[in-house]
């Protein structure tokens, strides 16, 4: 890919990858799309609950599979434009794809499979005869298709830097992502990916993929064998670089690999690996216009006066009166035949616009503000905020599919809160007559009702048309639901990430304690997945349980900032139902024991993760780990940046996290950058405008600093290679 075109297809996939995907992140109560098996019209179950919206996106698109994304039957779920899915092909770029052979296992010879790590390289500034070090940038695929970060090779922090120093730059594909996969037919003759398969996705297996490659890769499209010689690590600079979860692995391939890697770029790096995470809606609710939140929070308040009984089967109320409420509440949003926490999922599944918000208008999704409009009640208009800029004739075509996109978003906005209420009229009503002026839908708040008209018209009613049922659409429930996503013959990045967050990291994303009551509320009609009881330990998130590990001795701070926060109230953004048991019940099912292993365990082995330093990453030293170069001082850990967006949903999970490391209570220095962008939102400084237009000051003032301190940084770490 090349030029504005290449760019504009990255920011349109940008706007709306945000919703489709996951940090990588998105919540995994929201992350399982609907989708199309290779043998039935059958919807993965579960977590499903943007079916609807994607497929009206799709559509409006023009993508050719309204069931978007295909992640049973695909290439990869991410590698869907046009222009990407030449990548997705095998058919060549500028600067790839090109592989480096990896063992499957690093450490332990299970097995001898190996497999093709992709690998792309720009060597556009790179200049042989330079006497200084010749920098080279590694930027982490994360968990997704490394397709999808090759425009950093051309636009954003990546090429900034390679541009400022002469050098070159990379993206590493993660293992179990894109195609950097074993074959089935080398992990003893496995027809489709269950854990067996899987069990090599392992945060240290990845972490060492990175420094093999560091070690031993010959960089393509360089001359002359001394120039290749210059050019390793232990010759030249490695700097490592990466967003959200590949944040997180830049933090720790910086700390754990400090021989070879000279420097790390963590951006929205969530090195906290937390199971119970309701504290993923506290900077939405800080970041947010206020009437918007407090608009989202009355519907879900009065949406939780009638489900939470219902749920629960506990009401001091007549059983007929209760019933009438219950059916009422279901009429409204057309959705008789989910259970409550199913339906009440599906209420939450908007809020993943906020993450997808960017300072960049070709970048950020308008999904957010469209959907605060109908909540406030304002008119349903395009925000000037969020229209894109002049594009090139050539991008012209995927502007009007935005513009489509537009209105399949306003639509629902033309449904009054009036007509909705005379739905309901009398139906709270014992004695069955409506029109009476004290029936109980008349105090129901608008809020309730706006939410119900974007429910119903983004979500229910496109699943309906689709020929599904809204259990099919929406469900989590039942192990034959999920059969064909268990049997999958194919392996996409949502499945993959879904393995990883059942493993090792969680973000089970819940609501915000409340009410006692509530959490300690009668379980009578739902199963559970016995370890995940929201108990008082599990309420925090669990960190560091190792005592005897030196580094997490010195983590008790932590321990106890948890505890003082563990029961704070939180907002209530989503419904009350929506607790850990439910975000995580999917786990078990998805990834159930096989002959000869035992499944997904209990709970995330977030301690695996946490114990490389969690929210303290860099601040002091880790024990020495498989030998004397793994440490590095007791002083801490130079030349690790780390950077993050003020309102990032992602936020509590890093080390400016206001729950948890007291908004970030570290110095700002040259060799320890440590940076807060005001006003900005997920790993928001990676991207950039077009060269033209940076260099004549078109970036907002806060983006501008940012990327400039990062030069900045960079260079100052350079002058340091060396000494």
């Amino acid at each position: 890919m090349a030029g504005s075109s290449s760019l504009f297809v990255h920011r349109l996939w940008l706007a709306i990858s945000a919703v489709l995907l996951l940090i990588a992140a998105s919540s995994p109560s929201t992350l399982v799309a609907a989708v199309r098996t290779q043998t039935t019209a059958k919807r993965v179950p579960g977590l499903s609950s943007l079916f609807a919206f994607k497929h009206a996106e799709a559509k409006a698109l023009g993508i050719d599979d309204p069931s978007l994304p295909p992640f049973i039957n695909d290439i990869d779920d991410d590698e869907v434009d046009g222009q990407v899915k030449v990548a997705a092909k095998g058919e060549k770029t500028p600067y790839g794809p090109h592989t480096f052979t990896q063992p499957l296992d690093h450490f332990h010879s299970t097995t001898k499979a190996t497999f093709k790590q992709r690998y792309w390289i720009s060597t556009k500034y790179y200049n042989e005869s330079s006497k200084s070090p010749t920098p080279i940038y590694v930027v982490d695929g994360g968990e997704t298709s490394g397709v999808n970060r090759i425009p950093f090779l051309e636009h954003g922090i990546l090429d900034l830097l390679a541009e400022a120093t002469g050098g070159i730059s990379i993206v590493l594909e993660h293992r179990y992502y894109g195609t950097s996969k074993p074959r089935l037919r080398d992990i003893g003759n496995k027809t489709y990916w269950d854990v067996d398969a899987l069990r090599w996705l392992t945060n240290e297996q990845a972490l060492e993929d990175s420094a093999h490659f560091m070690r031993n890769i010959k960089l393509p499209g360089i001359a002359s064998a001394s120039a290749q010689n210059k050019l390793t690590a232990d010759k030249t600079p490695w700097i490592y670089i990466g967003g959200s979860y590949a944040g997180a692995r830049a933090a720790h391939m910086r700390v754990l690999y400090p021989d070879i890697v000279f420097g790390a770029i963590s951006t929205s790096g969530v090195s906290a690996a937390i199971d119970s995470f309701p504290q993923y809606y506290y900077p939405i609710a800080r970041g947010a216009d206020p009437a918007c939140t407090q608009a989202i929070q009355a519907a879900i308040g009065a949406f939780d006066a009638i489900a939470v009984p219902a749920f629960y089967g506990s009401t001091k109320e007549s059983t007929v009166q209760q019933k009438k409420k219950e059916d009422a509440l279901r009429t409204l949003f057309h959705a008789k035949d989910l259970d409550w926490d199913d339906l009440a999922n599906l209420l939450s599944s908007q809020l993943g616009y906020y993450q997808a918000l960017n300072w960049d208008p070709a970048v950020s999704s308008p999904g957010w503000d469209q959907f605060c409009d109908v909540m406030t009640n304002k008119t349903a208009i395009k925000s000037p905020a969020l229209t894109p800029r002049p594009l090139s004739s050539s991008s012209k075509r995927d502007l009007t599919r935005l513009s489509k996109l537009a209105a399949v978003q306003e639509a629902f906005a033309r449904s009054s809160v009036a007509s909705l209420r005379a739905e309901l009229d009398g139906k709270f009503s014992t004695n069955g007559h409506g029109g009476d002026k004290d029936d109980e839908e008349d105090w129901l708040p608008d809020e309730l009702f706006r939410l119900a008209s974007y429910v119903r018209a983004n979500m229910i009613e496109p699943c309906q048309r689709s020929g599904s049922t809204l259990r099919q659409c929406f469900s989590t429930k039942g192990t034959e639901a999920w059969k064909d996503f268990v049997h999958a013959r194919t392996l996409g990045s949502s499945k993959a990430w879904m393995y990883q967050v059942c493993t090792q990291w969680g973000y089970f994303q819940g609501a915000a304690p409340k009410q006692p009551s509530i959490a300690n509320a009668p379980n009578t009609n739902r199963r559970i997945h016995p370890h995940f009881e929201p108990s008082a330990q599990q309420q925090r998130p669990m960190m560091l349980a190792n005592a005897d590990t030196e580094q997490l001795t010195a983590s008790s701070l932590f321990d106890d900032r948890s505890r003082s926060t563990a029961y704070t109230p939180g907002p209530q953004l989503v419904s009350s139902l929506l607790t850990l048991s439910y975000t995580a019940s999917y786990c078990p099912e998805a990834f159930p024991p096989t002959s000869i292993s035992p499944g997904v365990p209990d709970r995330p082995d977030i301690d695996e993760v946490n114990r490389l330093g969690s929210f303290d990453i860099g601040l002091r030293s880790l024990a020495a780990q498989r030998g004397a170069t793994r440490g590095t001082g007791k002083e801490g850990v130079d030349r690790l940046a780390i950077i993050n967006g003020q309102f990032d949903p992602w936020r509590p999970a890093t080390p400016h996290s206001e729950e948890y490391a007291g908004g970030g209570a570290r110095t700002d220095t040259l060799m320890r950058p440590f940076k807060l962008i005001p006003n900005c939102w997920h790993h928001c400084d990676q991207n950039s405008l077009p060269s033209d237009e940076r260099k004549a000051g078109k970036e907002p003032e806060r983006i501008r600093k940012i990327h400039e301190e990062e030069v900045a940084f960079v260079r100052a770490w350079l002058l340091r290679w060396g000494k």
